[in-house]
């Protein structure tokens, strides 16, 4: 196992270069193994977590962030809990990205009104009193 960066591909490409010229058997017999350290190390208090993707590491910042946050209209109705919050700004995240793809096809208003539509459900905001 070599380190995840360019310098370790490198390693690691010099390494199966060797096997390949000196000990082609071993490859051949498929007893040669490449191992992929993870990128990025995860702690929340006990829970430790290993991700090779930043796309992968900003979810769980979020979800480490945005956990036991919840939005209120007034003391007695939750609008967003913590659960739904995360949930919406993940999906923000999906489509903020597929309109970046796009953005060079329509216009920027277009989007944004796109981006925010139905943005809290209306049954919540119905069922609370101002």
């Amino acid at each position: 196992m070599t380190d995840a960066d360019v310098d370790g591909a490198h390693i690691r490409t010099l390494l199966l270069t060797f096997f390949y010229r000196y000990m082609k058997e071993l490859i051949i017999n498929g007893n040669l193994y490449i191992a992929k350290p993870p990128l990025y190390r995860i702690q929340n208090k006990k829970d430790v977590f290993y991700v090779n993707k930043e796309k992968d590491l900003l979810k769980y910042k979020i979800i480490f962030s945005f956990n036991n946050i919840n939005i209120y209209k007034n003391k007695n109705c939750i609008l967003i809990n913590s659960k739904n919050l995360i949930k919406l700004i993940l999906n923000y995240l999906k489509i903020f990205k597929h309109f970046n793809d796009y953005k060079y096809k329509f216009k920027n208003f277009l989007l944004n009104k796109l981006m925010f539509f139905k943005f809290i459900d209306i049954k919540n905001i119905n069922k609370c009193s101002i």
